[in-house]
């Protein structure tokens, strides 16, 4: 079978490609909930392999003084994330952007994202003093819509009229 290019792009990332975000802090400061992220350059070389230089652009975009957008475009597709500057310089807020912008995408951390990870916090130091356990992602699974499983009114005429023969 052919790999297709999305493929090779989705393609799991090794445990040293994983950084981890912290995202809020415990209101007495001595622990911190994070969250798992592919580093961005990690990020950038697997767009720059598959897809080469030319194959995919990245672009920011301020929303006020508040907030920053950042759009990924590869292969056709495009994929935008708006993150607050709040609580973090402008370079990190930019490079969180991208990397959930390529989540979008299918690059995604060998973590479950979704996962509540709490550690502990060095105030001083603003850093984890350990990094969690790695909790696996479940493996994606397309979910179709109720409506969609639902026959459309045609089809459902279609049915009586066949029952009836």
């Amino acid at each position: 079978m052919i790999e297709t290019t999305w493929q090779r792009l989705a393609a799991p990332f090794s445990a040293q490609a994983l950084t981890w975000r912290i995202v809020e802090r415990a209101p007495d400061q001595r622990s911190a909930r994070v969250r798992p992220q592919l580093r961005p350059e990690a990020v950038r070389t697997r767009l720059d392999t598959v897809l080469t230089l030319a194959g995919w652009s990245c672009a920011h975009q301020a929303v006020g003084e508040q907030a920053l957008v950042c759009t990924v475009h590869a292969e056709g597709v495009s994929r935008s994330v708006v993150v607050a500057l709040a609580g973090r310089g402008a370079e990190t807020a930019a490079e969180d952007a991208f990397v959930y912008a390529t989540e979008q995408l299918g690059l995604r951390p060998p973590a479950d994202t979704s996962a509540h990870y709490w550690v502990d916090y060095d105030p001083d130091n603003d850093t984890i003093l350990y990094e969690p356990e790695l909790v696996s992602p479940e493996p994606q699974v397309p979910q179709l819509p109720a409506e969609a499983l639902q026959k459309s009114t045609g089809q459902q005429a279609i049915d009586r009229l066949v029952d009836k023969t």
